[in-house]
């Protein structure tokens, strides 16, 4: 776009304007006169035009998808200054799924209360159920736009059709081969990234060998492009098995959680041996083959906005917003360094494939520290800041229990205080952790239900072992006080504090 829009001053109700001209007549004359004025209006540099026509751009690109249906309107809200950087950046947000779920929700009703209430109710929330409910097509708009920077892109490959009912239409030499019962998949291939969806914008993150396969290959497709050059690959994914292939297609990515974008293990039937943990603070879950070291997938565990995505390689892109850059600037970062999964050990269970994984819902607003000196240790993270709850939680401890398999949450289990403890699974089918409320727990693998609970004279930091001695098992835990402190403020309605250090040892139920 030519504007820049950060320095653009928002006015209220012009997009929605364009919206109420394009609605007063079904003459689709009419509808072509109000995007070419829109158009000219965008050329001289109107800002409110350019607007119009990029929320346009949003809403009919068929490669855009905001994965959310439902959007609810507003009343009596009332429109702010630079207001649609903040919209656009929701979108990218949704569209690259750095935010789901109830984050995602809570982003929308955030940004909903930047617009007032004919913008947001005729612009804004028609952009993200892509649905301007105008009466245009991508047609429509693309005749009057042609090549300026707002074209919609549109994937024009004919389908195939039964050449008995085109007697008239094919002569000449016929080439025929077998039509074979699949998935239709597009490759939009740019650069170094592969992205794989269906016809309508869905994106398939289920066949990342295809995707490995097509990198490995795009040279020869990019032949006059350069290497930035951009094309789309039309095919049809076959399997043995129909069915086995429509699940895989359409089954639920859990590569895509909470502000990572993966791809999942390609479903081969065949049985490997993976490395596969949660290694860093930020709480990402990675999986490779353990023979060959091939990327599998990647998935975030805990809400965490770092990181921007991770592609069918394993490359990852930082939000390079989030770097610390500016002594004026409070930035907010999730997780902190206290982490969203610190030091404490996971666990695992090789009688169901799971990992279960100690994790912390913890936020920053960090400022760099303009005194910093290296040396000292109290400056080793150069930052200063309150930490805090992620947004839309109320209990900072958890525990995931997350399939090695597939990367699937399998339950997720939380508690007020952090479970600053780690986790030691054990083949009764039961895990142990302890937290920071002075509590040590038995719960259920296969469901996270708390079996038993107790509390300890001081903060639960060790980690749990197990033995058995004269044919009776027992569990040990070492207590007592010590830990980073920050997020002890974050909930001090809790009693977390330490009595000492001490270790505790109970007998299993015989």
């Amino acid at each position: 776009m030519t504007t820049n829009y950060e320095e653009d001053r928002f006015i209220g109700a012009m997009s929605a304007g364009w919206i109420r001209d394009l609605e007063s007549s079904d003459s689709r004359l009419h509808k072509e006169a109000v995007i070419e004025k829109a158009l000219m209006a965008a050329k001289l540099g109107s800002s409110d035009a350019q607007a119009f026509l990029f929320n346009c751009y949003q809403a009919y690109n068929p490669f855009y998808t905001f994965h959310i249906k439902q959007v609810p309107e507003v009343s009596g809200h009332t429109d702010r200054p630079n207001a649609w950087p903040k919209f656009w950046a929701l979108l990218e947000s949704l569209r690259t799924r750095s935010v789901t779920g109830h984050s995602a929700l809570a982003a929308v009703d955030e940004t909903s209360e930047l617009f007032d209430d004919a913008e947001w109710n005729m612009v804004c929330r028609r952009v993200i159920i892509k649905d301007l409910r105008c009466g245009i097509s991508e047609k429509t708009l693309n005749k009057v736009l042609k090549n300026s920077e707002w074209r919609i892109p549109v994937f024009t490959c004919q389908l195939a059709q039964d050449s008995t009912d085109q007697p008239k239409k094919l002569t000449g030499v016929k080439r025929l081969e077998p039509k074979l019962d699949g998935v239709r998949v597009l490759a939009v291939v740019q650069g170094m990234n592969v992205s794989l969806m269906s016809r309508n914008g869905k994106e398939f993150a289920n066949f990342p060998d295809i995707a490995r396969d097509i990198m490995r290959f795009r040279g020869a497709f990019q032949h006059g492009l350069g290497s930035g050059g951009r094309f789309v690959l039309d095919g049809e994914v076959t399997g043995e098995s129909f069915q086995k292939l429509m699940k895989q297609a359409h089954r639920k990515s859990d590569a895509k959680t909470d502000g990572m974008m993966a791809v999942g293990r390609g479903v081969s039937g065949k049985s490997r041996r993976t490395l596969t943990g949660v290694p860093c603070k930020l709480g990402v879950m990675w999986s490779f083959d353990a023979a060959k070291g091939d990327f599998l997938w990647a998935k975030s565990t805990i809400y965490q906005n770092l990181v921007k995505g991770i592609d069918n390689r394993g490359k990852v892109t930082v939000d390079e917003s989030q770097l610390l850059r500016d002594l004026k600037k409070t930035y907010h970062h999730c997780p902190p360094h206290a982490g969203g999964r610190d030091w404490p050990f996971t666990a695992y269970s090789p009688q169901h494939n799971v990992m279960y994984v100690m994790l912390q819902n913890m936020c920053a607003d960090y400022r760099v520290r303009a005194d910093n000196i290296p040396s000292k240790p109290a400056d080793q993270y150069n930052t200063i800041g309150p930490m805090v709850l992620t947004d839309g939680k109320s209990n900072i401890g958890r525990i995931d229990a997350i399939s090695v398999e597939t990367g699937k949450t399998l339950w997720s289990w939380e508690t007020p205080a952090s479970n600053y403890s780690s986790i030691l699974a054990t083949a009764g089918g039961v895990i142990f952790n302890g937290d920071m409320a002075r509590n040590f727990r038995a719960l259920d693998q296969e469901s996270g239900k708390v079996l038993w609970q107790t509390r300890l004279g001081s903060q639960v930091e060790g980690t749990p072992v197990t033995f058995s001695t004269g044919g009776r098992q027992y569990i040990a835990i070492v207590a007592g006080g010590g830990y980073n402190a920050g997020p002890l403020r974050i909930r001090p309605d809790i009693d977390q504090v330490s009595g000492g250090n001490m270790v505790y040892v109970f007998a299993l139920p015989q």
